[in-house]
């Protein structure tokens, strides 16, 4: 089994698509017998995502800094819970079991956690797809600083193009399943 990392807000946001989006993308996981790695907790949109795979009889392996324990507490019934000593101990392993990265609308844990991703594929540390769900531009400046950054010189053309970016779930989901099976 293929496992992908999902990079998401442990708040839910105030717009209710939110929860339909990673509900959708948690049983397309599911579908496709694709195991999801996440950070692990019960609130937010990572608890609904979890929720939403380990009701559909997915995998779903949390990985959760020590110290999150009591502010976040662990969804129930994981495949596998991780516990970590901080936070670059999770991101090293959430990089280390996936074949791909999703980030979704989140916080700036999320938008660290992607940076760091897309930093580590440059420096070849990871290999995996990166896929960025741009609902409604939520992350236009991003990737406007990333073009920014093309323009300039400080990253190259093929790094950019690497990432697929797609505002709808289910369009990013084919075009991230054709990139990583081929």
């Amino acid at each position: 089994m293929h496992y992908v990392t999902v990079f998401c807000g442990s708040q839910l946001g105030k717009d209710p698509m939110y929860v339909q989006i990673v509900q959708s993308l948690g049983e397309k996981l599911v579908k496709d017998n694709v195991g999801l790695v996440y950070g692990g907790t019960s609130v937010g949109l990572m608890g609904k995502l979890a929720e939403t795979v380990v009701k559909n009889n997915g995998k779903a392996i949390g990985i959760l800094p020590e110290f999150l324990q009591h502010i976040e507490v662990a969804y129930p019934s994981l495949s596998e819970l991780r516990i970590t000593q901080d936070i670059d101990e999770r991101k090293r392993q959430m990089l280390a079991l996936s074949r791909a990265v999703i980030a979704i609308p989140g916080g700036v844990g999320t938008l660290e956690e992607l940076s760091q991703a897309i930093s580590w594929k440059k420096l070849e540390l990871y290999r995996g797809e990166i896929a960025i769900l741009n609902f409604r531009g939520f992350f236009d400046g991003f990737l406007k600083q990333l073009d920014m950054m093309l323009e300039e010189g400080f990253i190259d053309a093929p790094l950019r193009r690497s990432l697929v970016v797609e505002g709808d779930v289910d369009l990013l989901w084919e075009q991230l399943k054709e990139r990583m099976y081929g």
